[in-house]
């Protein structure tokens, strides 16, 4: 292996960061965070998909689709924060 392909990680304040995870964020906050805002629209129209559904499903099941549209509004808001300010 070259000195040039060898990967390095960084501790920031106890935060690992891996090469890889440093390449998706800057890619995520390229063109005034176009790839970020992309990725948060996926997971938008997954929650009004899943709350369409649930309109027409038991009671039973809509308490389940209910977190996860819960959980995936969780995962948005964590996404949220890799946004360059």
């Amino acid at each position: 292996m070259k000195n040039s392909e060898i990967k390095t990680n960084v501790n920031f304040e106890g935060a690992i960061l891996t090469p890889e995870l440093i390449f998706t964020i800057k890619g995520m906050q390229t063109d005034d965070n176009e790839e970020l805002d992309g990725q948060l629209k996926y997971l938008s129209n997954a929650v009004c998909s899943i709350t369409r559904i649930m309109l027409d499903m038991s009671e039973e099941n809509a308490r389940k689709f209910t977190q996860i549209c819960i959980n995936l509004t969780c995962v948005m808001d964590t996404i949220e924060t890799l946004r360059k300010p």
